[in-house]
């Protein structure tokens, strides 16, 4: 997913939709960049990120269960 913004101000993206299956991400890596900055050259900052990780009831149609160590090691946030 590819999320690009023109003039931002502030933001918030939410994935939750009516379908169950759109309401999260499956990831193991999540890069956030800042590619130029806007406003005739002033800098960017990113004051604050919020990524919230594993449900505490994941939705029962999930199509995988992780078998090896190293998946399930890496497949929550800490």
């Amino acid at each position: 997913m590819v999320l690009s913004f023109l003039q931002p101000v502030g933001f918030y993206i939410s994935l939750s939709g009516t379908d169950p299956r759109e309401a999260f991400i499956h990831t193991f890596m999540l890069q956030l960049a800042v590619i130029s900055n806007h406003l005739n050259g002033r800098d960017t900052h990113v004051r604050q990120i919020k990524i919230y990780g594993p449900r505490p009831n994941p939705v029962p149609q999930q199509s995988f269960q992780f078998t090896s160590r190293e998946f399930i090691t890496y497949s929550c946030v800490r």
